[in-house]
This record gives structure tokens, C-alpha cells and sequence, in this order.
């Protein structure tokens, strides 16, 4: 169960959600609450579908990040799965979720200051990254570093 303050949180945190990715959604049971939605990265051709799980213990404990659909992703020439790795730094993903699907490494060190939008940005980075492996065969982990040291380039001319 939730305290005022923390409802108060989630509050300010769907608020920001519906700023900056309208297409994702607040989902709310008795055990559970969240954002879901679709992201199709630039880099690819199909949509994704994440979910943020957050714990009963947020903000102080991360929230959890899955690629709930598709179920299985299938690495670079289609003969292993993401999921078949368990915990991998090369994939950022961690063990796999509820019914086995994909949960995505979004940080190395949370705290209570971070927000879901900023979670989700790193879903949707890596949902790019993914998408760039299915074609070149790099790692995620490599990708992103790319995209990072592209990034300090370009902002530190």
C-alpha cells in the first residue's frame, strides 16, 4: 500500500509522463502501479511495448523496467534470445521478468531525485540500441556507448 506522500509522487509523476510520452499510460491495482505504452524506434520497424513497475517502496526503491512485448528478443541472426542470457552488462538487462520477458539495466545507482520519465527515456534508448544490434550484430552495451560518446562530442565541441 501507498502513503499520501508517495501517491502525492505518483501524482507528480503521471504528470510528468503525459508531458513527455503521451502515447504511455498509468495502470493502478491493488498490488501494483506503473506506466506502460508503445515506442517504435527510429531504427527499426516494429513497435515495443514497456512497462514500468514501481514497488511499494518508491521512490526510495527503483522501479523495475520490462520490454513486456514482444515476450521473447531475438538477437542479431535469430538464434538466441535477449532472455536466454539472464543478467548480461553487454545487453544491460537484468534476470528476466514476469513471464520471462526482457528487464532492461536502466541505472546503476537510483535515487529518490530520478523520475519515471527518466526511466522511460532510458527504455526507449535501448529499445534504439536494440534495434541497431538486430541489424549490426554489436552489443547494446557497445551501441550505447557509441550513442554516449557521440553525444559528448556533439555537446562539447
Amino acid at each position: 500500500m501507498f502513503t499520501s506522500e508517495q501517491w502525492d509522487r505518483i501524482n507528480f509523476e503521471e504528470i510528468l509522463v503525459s508531458m513527455q510520452f503521451p502515447s504511455f499510460h498509468k495502470f493502478n491495482n491493488s498490488s501494483a502501479f506503473g506506466f506502460t505504452g508503445c515506442v517504435t524506434p527510429k531504427a527499426g520497424n516494429r513497435s515495443y511495448e514497456l512497462k514500468l513497475d514501481v514497488t511499494d517502496n518508491y521512490p526510495y526503491d527503483e522501479p523495475d523496467l520490462f520490454v513486456a512485448l514482444p515476450p521473447v528478443l531475438w538477437m542479431h541472426g535469430g538464434k538466441k534470445s535477449i532472455n536466454s542470457l539472464e543478467t548480461t552488462h553487454d545487453y544491460h538487462a537484468y534476470y528476466n521478468g514476469p513471464d520471462g520477458c526482457v528487464k532492461i539495466c536502466h541505472t546503476s545507482e537510483w535515487d529518490p531525485s530520478m523520475t519515471c520519465v527518466q526511466v522511460l527515456l532510458k527504455g526507449i534508448i535501448w529499445l534504439e540500441a536494440y534495434s541497431i544490434h538486430l541489424r549490426s550484430g554489436d552489443t547494446i552495451a557497445k551501441i550505447i556507448d557509441s550513442f554516449y560518446e557521440d553525444f559528448r562530442i556533439w555537446a562539447n565541441p
